[in-house]
């Protein structure tokens, strides 16, 4: 018999927020491997998770999976992994993924959380090669994971669950609930899943984390038992990756996104801290829009006003929704926007029509880049002026 520990963080992002662990013990013994929840799934910060570690120890073989982007070596926009992951799941499942970049300082800036909390794990003898889990190496191991894509997966679902707090989706939550239950009797069993994951279990933030947790927990014991037969690491390890186990409606869509060398790339992550500072600039004015960026990320943050955004339309930002809106500023500048209530608190921008004119008359932006566009879509999936979303967040115009 086998003792290995599969342990599931689904992350406090920022630092403001809690996140939360779901510890799963396996059994391998004849030939199957049977998992139990360890005690109650618990709500952490940063500080809270970086002190389990400690505790770890004992554990000769730990596989830990994180929901939260490892590997982000860029400064805005998207990493490609979440581009081409968007580009193959969202137009079938409205599948995509939150843009991942330094410019989130709360998420990733110097002093994020997700850096201490690896750097504790490569302390305590974990290593980011996730294609040594598949191999079933013996050791301490970690890696991203990402709860949407992997629920498609794991249970052949024809598209994302809305059980998100912020899509306010009683069924949705419901549908989830029903599904990780089932986990009970699956090859892959959770044996006590059940008595953790009750059938009236409340729809809130504290537990979604919890069950984002269990998800993340048990994808990590997917991926150690069944390893490339049903899971593929997806991107670079140098440019930022994800694990996802999938089902064969995704297969397709993935291999024509991802080139063969992002398929199950071999290796290890060097860990490495962001730079304190942004690289030196040879163009001052380049340098001089990047430090006013950087300003204005920071009164976001910080000192602007939270407020509702109506989403009415896929493809664009209307004032006629959201009295906030500055009807003569869509004629000109940027509007940034900060969305509080999203683990990662993702940030958008929005600019005016390329017909300026048309912009004053309708009262509306578009999103800025592709990125935004890619983003934009996958929070607004099903908005109409019949069914509109609601979000809180922060605002500026630049």
């Amino acid at each position: 018999m086998r003792d290995i520990w599969f342990t599931g963080f689904d992350s406090a992002w920022g630092g403001t927020q809690r996140g939360a662990l779901c510890n799963l013990h396996g059994r391998v013994q004849n030939g199957s491997l049977v998992l139990n929840i360890e005690s109650p799934i618990r709500d952490v910060n940063w500080d809270e998770a970086i002190a389990c570690i400690n505790g770890y120890g004992e554990r000769s073989d730990h596989i830990i999976a994180i929901d939260q982007g490892l590997v982000v070596p860029n400064e805005t926009g998207m990493r490609p992994v979440e581009r081409q992951l968007a580009r193959a799941l969202m137009g079938t499942y409205k599948c995509g993924a939150h843009a991942s970049n330094t410019g989130n300082t709360r998420c990733y800036g110097p002093q994020a959380g997700i850096w201490r909390y690896q750097q504790a794990l490569l302390q305590n003898g974990c290593q980011q090669c996730p294609l040594a889990v598949a191999q079933r190496k013996p050791g301490r191991f970690y890696f991203e994971c990402y709860p949407h894509p992997a629920l498609l997966g794991l249970f052949e679902l024809d598209r994302i669950l809305p059980y998100k707090i912020h899509k306010r989706d009683r069924q949705g939550w419901q549908h989830i609930i029903n599904l990780l239950r089932s986990l009970k009797d699956r090859e892959l069993s959770i044996e006590n899943v059940q008595h953790v994951v009750s059938l009236d279990l409340e729809q809130r933030k504290l537990h979604e984390d919890w069950l984002d947790s269990l998800i993340a927990a048990y994808v990590a014991a997917y991926w150690w038992w069944y390893g490339t037969s049903r899971s593929a690491i997806l991107g670079s390890l140098s440019t930022g990756y994800m694990v996802t186990p999938y089902s064969e409606a995704m297969i397709g869509g993935l291999r024509a996104a991802f080139p063969v060398e992002q398929f199950n790339p071999e290796g290890c992550v060097e860990f490495r801290f962001p730079p304190v500072h942004h690289p030196l600039i040879a163009n001052e004015e380049a340098a001089n829009v990047r430090v006013q960026n950087h300003k204005n990320l920071l009164d976001l943050e910080n000192d602007a006003e939270t407020v509702d955004l109506v989403a009415n339309d896929t493809g664009n930002l209307w004032c006629s929704r959201n009295p906030w809106m500055v009807r003569n500023r869509c004629a000109g500048g940027e509007l940034r926007i900060q969305f509080v209530e999203i683990d990662d608190q993702p940030m958008l921008t929005f600019v005016p029509f390329v017909n300026v004119e048309q912009g004053l008359l309708q009262g509306g932006m578009r999103p800025a880049d592709d990125d935004t566009r890619l983003v934009w879509d996958f929070l607004t999936d099903g908005a109409a002026n019949a069914t509109p979303r609601s979000y809180r967040v922060r605002y500026s115009y630049t």
